[in-house]
């Protein structure tokens, strides 16, 4: 897999999350969670959460603003910003 990784790295440009979801052995809970807090985020944990409800919620791999914004709050998160810092991982 070191190789693998090595030459993905090195020649694609890629988004942020593919990044973390290679580097964390396809793991895409700690993929989320070393990606939050790498970025600075207090409480890194509740995106695992935040990002399952929106997986377990979506239809045909599609959810609307609306509705990451009522699954964020249930999370005490402003839905808006939750947006912008799931947009930032691509």
């Amino acid at each position: 897999m070191g190789n693998e990784k090595t030459w993905l790295f090195g020649t694609l440009r890629y988004q942020y999350i593919i990044r973390e979801i290679v580097k964390s052995d396809w793991n895409w809970k700690k993929a989320v969670l070393n990606y939050f807090t790498r970025i600075g985020e207090e409480n890194p944990q509740d995106f695992i959460e935040i990002v399952r409800e929106i997986l377990k919620q979506r239809r045909n791999f599609l959810i609307s603003g609306n509705g990451i914004v009522r699954i964020s709050k249930k999370f005490g998160r402003d839905g808006e910003v939750a947006i912008a810092e799931l947009k930032g991982t691509g």
